[in-house]
C-alpha cells in the first residue's frame, strides 16, 4: 500500500520516502481533477481512484441544507447504502449511516468543500473520507487533500458553468428553428436588413423578388428587387425616405399603432400585375439602439378588401345585437316592475315586489326612504342579498330610525333636499365619509360594502317622497345608462306611491262622510281606483308577513296601515 514504509530506514531517509510517495500521489491525483473539467467523467471514478491512492475505506460527499441532506457522490458504498436516507442532524454529529464504515477501527477526516471553493447554492458540501486507524498516515496528506478539492471544485464550477451555456444554446436553438418555421410559414413576405451584415429573408420574399434566404448584401437585394418592380421606379430612395421617417416618428413616439401592419406603407406593383404593400419597422436592442430594419410585403387582393369589409359588418351587426339584447332586458324589467305596482295597491307589497325584481339583476342592494310625506310615518328599509346564499330569500333591515343630514354637499341626505340624481360610479369609505352621516349609520352602511351606487329622489306632483337607492356589492359599475334606468324606476314607483296614499286619503275622506255617502263618492269619483282595488284585491297584511322577516307594518309607531 502507498502509505507503509520500510521501518528499517534512517529518519531523514524515511522523511525524504513519505515527501516522494506524497509527491507522486498528488500528481496522480490532480491530473485525475484536471479531468473532471470534462463533463463526461465521473465524480464517483475520482473518488474511487482517490480512495485507492490514499488507502481509505469509504470516501463520500454530501450536501446539508437544514435538517435535510443528500449523497452528491461516494466510493466504497455498495448501491444499497447510496439509497439509506439521510439526516443532516445526523451527519453534523458523526453518526453515519452506511454500514460499511461501522467498525471500531475506523476514524473519518471532514472536509468543509463548500469554504474552499464550492458554490453556496449547493449547501454545505463536506467531503468525509474513513480510513483505519491501523494504517499509519503523514499528517501532510491533509493539506493533499486540500490541494486536491480546489482543483475538483472549480470543476465543478467549469461544468455547471458549460452545462448553462449548453442549455442555453439549446433553447436558442429551438426559438430560432421555431421562427425560422413561423417567419417561413407566413404568407406575409419578411426581410430583414441589419446595420452592418447580411440581409436575410423569408420564402415569400424569395418567391416575389428571386432572392436568396441569405448572404446577399442591399444593394444586390435592391437591384433585383427593382428589376421585378413596374413602380415606384425610385424604390431604394423610397424605402430609404421612409425608414428615416418612421425612426424620426418612432423617436419622438408619434408612430402611429397601425403603422406596423400595412396602414402607412409603400405600394408596389410588380411587372406581372401584382400589387403589394411595403412597410418597415425599425429594430431595436435592449440598449434602445437601431441595430436593423425589418421590411414586410404584403399582397393586396381584392378579396381582402372584401373580406375586411365583411368583417367590419359582423362587428356592426354583433354590437347592434348586444345593444338590443340589453335593452329587451331592460324593457322585460319595467314591465315586470309595471305589473307588480298595478297588482296591488298597498306600498309594501309593491316595494316587496320591486326588490324582487331588481335584485339580483341590476343590483345588491336596494333601499327606500318615504319620509313622512302626506302625513304618515317615515317608512325606510333596505333589501340586500347574501353574497354567500345567492338563492336565499332577501334580508331586509330596517332603516327608519336613520338620520339623514340634508345640509350635506352630497349623499341620500342631499337628493331627498335637492331633489337631484347622484351617480357614483366608484364608492369607498372616503366618498361615503362626504354624506354628513351619523357614526352608526355610516358603520351600517360599510357594512354593507357597497362599491358603486345610484340615488334618485322619488318625485310626484312636484313633490319630493324620498330617495330611491340601488346598489352593487361585486364587480358591476353603475354607468350613465343605469342612471337613466334607476330614474324610470323612481318615476313609477313614485307615481304607484302616490296613487296609494292618494286613495287612503279619498277612502278616509270618505269614511269620515258617512258609509253611504262614501260608497256614493267611490263609484262617481274614484272609479277607476275601485276597479283597480276589486280586480287586484288589496291585501292589508304587513311587509313582513309577505317575506317572514319583519314586522314592517309600523316600522317607526303606529298608523303606518
Amino acid at each position: 500500500m502507498a502509505m507503509t514504509t520500510d521501518m528499517g530506514l534512517c529518519p531523514h531517509q524515511r522523511n525524504e520516502q513519505q515527501w516522494m510517495i506524497c509527491d507522486s500521489i498528488l500528481q496522480e491525483l490532480t491530473t485525475a481533477a484536471f479531468e473532471l473539467f470534462r463533463p463526461e467523467n465521473s465524480i464517483d471514478d475520482f473518488l474511487e481512484r482517490m480512495a485507492m491512492r490514499l488507502g481509505n475505506v469509504v470516501i463520500v460527499a454530501v450536501s446539508l441544507s437544514g435538517e435535510k441532506a443528500r449523497l452528491l457522490a461516494s466510493a466504497g458504498l455498495s448501491s444499497g447504502s447510496r439509497k439509506l436516507p439521510l439526516s443532516a442532524i445526523e451527519l453534523v454529529q458523526d453518526r453515519f449511516p452506511w454500514p460499511e464504515v461501522h467498525r471500531s477501527d475506523i476514524s473519518s477526516w471532514t472536509f468543509d468543500v463548500t469554504s474552499i471553493g464550492l458554490p453556496r447554492d449547493l449547501g454545505d458540501v463536506r467531503l468525509v473520507l474513513f480510513r483505519s486507524r491501523l494504517l499509519k498516515v503523514s499528517p501532510m496528506y491533509r493539506g493533499l487533500v486540500e490541494r486536491v478539492t480546489r482543483i475538483v471544485c472549480r470543476a465543478v464550477q467549469h461544468r455547471r458553468v458549460l452545462a448553462k451555456l449548453q442549455e442555453s444554446g439549446r433553447k436558442y436553438s429551438e426559438q430560432t428553428d421555431l421562427l425560422e418555421c413561423i417567419v417561413n410559414s407566413s404568407p406575409v413576405g419578411v426581410m430583414y436588413v441589419p446595420n452592418e451584415g447580411e440581409v436575410m429573408c423569408n420564402r415569400r420574399v424569395q418567391e416575389l423578388f428571386g432572392l436568396g434566404p441569405r448572404g446577399e448584401t442591399l444593394e444586390t437585394a435592391l437591384s433585383k428587387m427593382t428589376a421585378r418592380i413596374e413602380t415606384p421606379a425610385d424604390l431604394s430612395a423610397r424605402m430609404a425616405e421612409y425608414s428615416l421617417l418612421l425612426e424620426s416618428r418612432m423617436r419622438r413616439g408619434t408612430l402611429p399603432r397601425g403603422a406596423a401592419f400595412g396602414e402607412e406603407g409603400i405600394d408596389l406593383t410588380l411587372h406581372d400585375g401584382r400589387r403589394l404593400t411595403c412597410f418597415c419597422i425599425p429594430v431595436r436592442n435592449r440598449q434602445r439602439s437601431r441595430v436593423g430594419a425589418c421590411w414586410y410585403y404584403r399582397e393586396r387582393l381584392e378579396r381582402n378588401h372584401v373580406e375586411l369589409e365583411h368583417q367590419a359588418a359582423l362587428e356592426k351587426e354583433r354590437a347592434a345585437r348586444a345593444a338590443s339584447e340589453k335593452m329587451q332586458k331592460r324593457m322585460h324589467l319595467l314591465s315586470e316592475v309595471g305589473r307588480v305596482l298595478i297588482s296591488s295597491l298597498d306600498h309594501r307589497q309593491q316595494i316587496k315586489g320591486v326588490a324582487d325584481i331588481c335584485i339580483p339583476e341590476i343590483a345588491d342592494i336596494l333601499s327606500i326612504d318615504l319620509f313622512g310625506a302626506y302625513g304618515f310615518d317615515r317608512f325606510a328599509f333596505s333589501a340586500v342579498r347574501s353574497p354567500e346564499k345567492p338563492d336565499a330569500p332577501l334580508f331586509w333591515m330596517d332603516i327608519s330610525d336613520f338620520q339623514l343630514d340634508m345640509a350635506a354637499p352630497v349623499g341620500p341626505g342631499h337628493v331627498m333636499s335637492a331633489g337631484v340624481t347622484e351617480l357614483w360610479p366608484r364608492l369607498d369609505e372616503k366618498t361615503i365619509d362626504r354624506f354628513g352621516l351619523g357614526e352608526r349609520e355610516k358603520r351600517a352602511l360599510l357594512a354593507l360594502k357597497p362599491t358603486s351606487a345610484i340615488y334618485v329622489p322619488l318625485i310626484a306632483r312636484n313633490r319630493c317622497l324620498g330617495v330611491f337607492t340601488l346598489a352593487s356589492q361585486g364587480t358591476r359599475v353603475y354607468g350613465e345608462e343605469d342612471r337613466l334606468l334607476a330614474e324610470d324606476l323612481a318615476m313609477r314607483l313614485s307615481f304607484a306611491m302616490d296613487n296609494v296614499w292618494l286613495l287612503r286619503q279619498a277612502e278616509q275622506a270618505a269614511a269620515a262622510s258617512g258609509a253611504e255617502k262614501s260608497v256614493d263618492a267611490h263609484d262617481s269619483g274614484l272609479q277607476a281606483q275601485d276597479a283597480a282595488f276589486q280586480m287586484a284585491g288589496v291585501s292589508g297584511g304587513p311587509l313582513g308577513d309577505a317575506i317572514g322577516v319583519h314586522p314592517l307594518g309600523q316600522p317607526c309607531g303606529e298608523g303606518n296601515d
